[in-house]
């Protein structure tokens, strides 16, 4: 097996597959259950836990990915987290994106700073929400599950959402 390991204090489990090809940054932190495809470039002090990554894939700086499922081609931004979410092929979080519970569809993604919540506030329920294909989220956007952000739509930065957003709507704060 080929992988490309740059630096010190790189932690792969023995029960994680990285296929070859793939570069892991120093201090990164690959646990048990990891999947890694062919071309991945894990950076620094990032962590990846039970899941699973695709090839071509950029995983950033200090980034948490947990309990998710990443395709191919995708970009997790330095800093984010992702958990309990799918992140189809050529999506991407920006850096500081906070994703949990989250279906991201093709092409889509979200801005830096941007976060969403899953849990409704009145129930205390987990929820979900689902980035439609070709959706693009702007930086510092708050969006409250559960929420559907229709397909090819846009959403401004600066905006809080807590409602669904139609297909090619573009949608932001006045």
């Amino acid at each position: 097996m080929y992988m490309n390991l740059i630096g010190e204090n790189i932690y792969i489990s023995d029960k994680a597959k990285v296929a070859d090809g793939v570069t892991i940054y120093h201090g990164a932190f690959i646990g048990d259950g990891v999947v890694i495809g062919k071309g991945t470039t894990v950076y620094q002090n990032a962590v990846v836990l039970s899941s699973t990554i695709g090839q071509d894939c950029i995983i950033g700086q200090f980034s948490l990915t947990r309990d998710s499922k990443i395709s191919n081609n995708v970009t997790v931004g330095p800093y984010s987290e992702v958990a309990r979410s799918t992140m189809e092929d050529g999506s991407a979080v920006y850096h500081k994106a906070t994703i949990v519970d989250v279906t991201f569809e093709k092409n889509s993604m979200m801005g830096a700073n941007s976060v969403i919540a899953n849990a409704n506030l009145k129930t205390g329920e987990k929820t979900h929400t689902i980035v439609q294909e070709g959706a693009k989220v702007g930086a510092n956007v708050t969006i409250l599950s559960p929420v559907v952000i229709g397909k090819n739509s846009i959403v401004g930065a600066n905006t809080f959402i807590n409602k669904d957003i139609a297909p090619n709507t573009t949608y932001y704060k006045k």
